[in-house]
């Protein structure tokens, strides 16, 4: 009986540290991890291990939980490790129909959305708030946009208007200034590149070109660009939609674009084809530190394509960006890093809501400095 009761506590705890959840400081990257085993299993990444790297230097560092650093110290929102241990088994679990990082799941906010929530706003109704976030679940915070001031309020239920999409009620969409339902297949989507959110049911996109919501564009359907609409796993590669180019496949190197946004590979991420703009190649692994690039798209996304100009095909070397502390008065500095005005290093960009007056130009991406701080006006939202 001893023996049996031992083995029943021993299970307890076991069953208890496994349902403790995931730590906030663990979650960025467990979420990258979620992300590229996704995108790996659906054919979108060459290697996971550099998808997460990637990952954890681009959207998911940018606009992970980091950015929420300063409301969880004052007690404005509260993580849920349990639930978000559910986000992330949600995501694992999902088939490669749905995009893992889809609006419907993002869009109000990492950790916010009914079918993904795992942060809890602290804020009462009618108090200051900066973002939606610090609100409870059925409200939302009333300012423009999420690094102005407004105040918590209830949010908006279908058929009321509205002045934002964070405004309506879960489940409801935002659509010529009011809340309603998704928008279903053919339904008329034109107002909605103003502010980026697609109206449309989930599964559906808006075509661009007749302001219809739609079907995205399956594998062997037409296309004529990337912009084409051609499901979240597919590209447009010879005016079909079919899945990305793998290690050694033969692909047609796109025109040279110089922003590091867009990305015209025929090939699977962590890939760039080998050839010149317009000429038959293989996709081929990132460069690595030291190698002739003709630009940023075939370095390591650890590094930059250093001196490479497209005007005139003159060709670059891939060089390291600079880390934390590092001079950058010759190099740029990493994704999360700003080049100090001051030390002339490489720094940690300021938060939202942390103070910014000696380095107005360290703000997180999306904020500016204001009286001092990143985002402005902290003091007449929370004294």
């Amino acid at each position: 009986m001893y023996g049996y009761r031992t083995a029943l506590a021993i299970l307890g705890l076991w069953l208890a540290a496994c349902s403790s959840g995931v730590k906030q400081e663990d979650f960025d990257a467990e979420l990258a991890e979620a992300v590229c085993e996704k995108y790996v299993q659906c054919g979108v990444s060459h290697d996971e291990d550099s998808c997460k790297r990637n990952q954890l230097q681009g959207l998911i560092g940018q606009r992970g939980l980091t950015q929420y650093r300063e409301d969880f110290r004052a007690g404005r929102i509260r993580y849920d490790a349990t639930a978000a241990s559910a986000c992330l088994e949600k995501i694992r679990t999902s088939t490669c129909d749905v995009y893992p990082l889809h609006a419907r799941l993002f869009t109000p906010g990492v950790g916010m959305s009914v079918d993904c929530r795992f942060l809890f706003g602290e804020v009462e109704d009618g108090e200051p708030c900066h973002g939606s976030g610090e609100c409870g679940a059925r409200s939302a915070c009333t300012s423009e946009n999420l690094f102005s001031c407004g105040t918590c309020q209830p949010r908006r239920a279908e058929g009321m208007t509205s002045a934002s999409p964070s405004l309506c009620e879960e489940g409801l969409v935002y659509s010529q200034s009011i809340c309603r339902k998704p928008l279903a297949e053919g339904e008329s989507c034109a107002d909605s590149g103003a502010s980026g959110h697609v109206p449309c049911e989930q599964g559906l996109i808006c075509d661009l070109d007749t302001q219809r919501c739609r079907r995205p564009t399956a594998q062997g359907e037409a296309c004529e660009s990337w912009w084409s609409g051609c499901h979240w796993t597919l590209t447009c590669i010879d005016g079909t939609c079919q899945p990305p180019r793998g290690e050694g496949a033969g692909c047609t190197s796109e025109p040279r674009n110089t922003s590091p946004v867009l990305d015209l590979s025929q090939c699977q991420q962590e890939l760039f084809c080998d050839a010149e703009p317009g000429a038959p190649g293989k996709c081929r692994e990132l460069l690595d530190e030291g190698a002739s690039c003709r630009d940023f798209q075939e370095c390591d996304r650890s590094l930059y394509c250093d001196g490479y100009d497209p005007s005139s095909a003159q060709r670059g070397t891939c060089r390291r960006l600079a880390g934390q502390d590092e001079d950058c008065t010759e190099r740029l500095c990493g994704n999360l890093l700003h080049c100090s005005e001051t030390s002339h290093t490489c720094q940690p960009r300021r938060q939202f809501g942390e103070p910014c007056a000696d380095e107005p130009k360290a703000c997180v991406l999306g904020t500016t400095c204001a009286q001092g701080t990143c985002g402005g006006s902290d003091s007449s939202c929370h004294p």
